[in-house]
C-alpha cells in the first residue's frame, strides 16, 4: 500500500506599512500609496508537534489543532498503530521495537495534516 506524505509547515506575521510623502512631512500620503497590514506565511506556525522525540514508553501531542486521528508507520509504510486524539492523551509506544517511525497526523475528513518521523527508543 503506498500512501503520500505530505509535510507543510507555516507561520504567520504581520507587517505594518505606511506610505509617507517624501516632500512633505504633514501631507497627506502620496496618491496611490498604500497603508495597511500585510501578512506573510512562514514554517514556523503553532502545529501538531509529536513529543518526546526520541520516545521511550509513549508520545504526546503538542498543538493537537484539527488532529483527529495518529497514525503510526514503520519505514516500510505498514500502519502499526492509530489512536483517537484526546487533549492531554498519552499514547503507548513501549511495545514498539527501537528504530525509526513516521506519525501522520489525520483531521476528521482523513486529510494529513502533518507527518513527522520519531525515534523509538
Amino acid at each position: 500500500m503506498k500512501q503520500a506524505l505530505l509535510l507543510l509547515s507555516f507561520t504567520l506575521f504581520t507587517i505594518h506599512l505606511t506610505a509617507q510623502n517624501q516632500f512633505c512631512d504633514d501631507c497627506p500620503a502620496t496618491p496611490g500609496a498604500h497603508s495597511g497590514n500585510y501578512q506573510y506565511l512562514s514554517d514556523e506556525l503553532e502545529q501538531p508537534t509529536v513529543f518526546p522525540n526520541p520516545a521511550i514508553d509513549f508520545i504526546s501531542l503538542k498543538n493537537p489543532g484539527t488532529v483527529q486521528t495518529i497514525r503510526i508507520y514503520n519505514l516500510v509504510g505498514r500502519e502499526l498503530r492509530q489512536f483517537e486524539v484526546e487533549m492531554g492523551k498519552r499514547y503507548p509506544v513501549s511495545d514498539l521495537p527501537r528504530g525509526m517511525y513516521l506519525v501522520q497526523m489525520v483531521d476528521q475528513s482523513q486529510n494529513v495534516i502533518k507527518t513527522q518521523r520519531i525515534n523509538k527508543r
